[in-house]
């Protein structure tokens, strides 16, 4: 896995850097009359909200399985460990890298603003800082951010399930979430392509991390008891 997305975050970023145009031309596929596609929908605006709703009580909940796990030691089949790691990959990913570092200081205009969709300001590509926006902005999106960090905290805690088929069927409907949430933002012309791209890709990297580290916390607790 930890390949994977190793091989995932060089692709992107030789991508997006050496071809940022990609990232009209997708947002262009929803671009139509002067106007993207997933604007004005209440249909879809419902389903925003839902994700973006079930996103906050996933990480709530999380908080309230830590909280009773590390005084149980477990709850709901999983170790204090992994509450932990769900609640850590909230609060270092949505929380601080994507809303209060990136999409504060990054300054990407989001794509409605830009001028190539009637906007006022200037496209630039993703992992270059600039100025066309001063706050709340494109880079990375925080929405895909937080469905990420949903669908990592229930593939993680849907592990004790004992029947194959429901523990599949729950996993994939858990990455149909950023799926459908990153589409979303980008059809409302609210997010690039690789706004959503790498808000993912920092989530689950620290997942990634933090699920590293304790494997080897455990590790050690097993050669300190021999």
């Amino acid at each position: 896995m930890t390949r994977l997305w190793f091989m995932a975050l060089v692709a992107s970023c030789v991508v997006f850097t050496l071809v940022p145009q990609v990232d009209i031309a997708f947002s262009s596929l929803f671009y139509r009359n002067g106007g993207f596609s997933g604007t004005g929908s209440n249909v879809l605006e419902a389903v925003r909200q839902s994700i973006w709703t079930a996103s906050i009580c996933v990480a709530l909940f999380a908080l309230v399985g830590a909280l009773v796990a590390i005084v149980r030691g477990s709850f709901l089949g999983s170790t204090y460990r992994i509450w932990n790691i769900v609640v850590a990959v909230y609060i270092l990913g949505p929380g601080i890298a994507a809303n209060l570092v990136l999409k504060s200081y990054w300054g990407r205009a989001r794509p409605a603003s830009i001028t190539e969709f009637g906007g006022a300001t200037d496209f630039t590509s993703a992992l270059w800082p600039t100025d066309q926006c001063e706050w709340n902005c494109s880079f990375v999106s925080g929405e895909a951010s937080g469905a990420a960090a949903a669908a990592v905290a229930i593939w993680l805690l849907s592990a004790p399930i004992s029947s194959p088929w429901l523990r599949r069927t729950i996993r994939a409907c858990a990455v149909a979430i950023p799926i459908v949430g990153s589409a979303l933002r980008i059809a409302a012309g609210r997010h690039f392509l690789s706004d959503v791209v790498f808000a993912v890709l920092i989530v689950t990297g620290i997942a990634l991390v933090m699920l590293k580290y304790r494997r080897r916390a455990t590790a050690e607790v097993t050669l300190a008891a021999e």
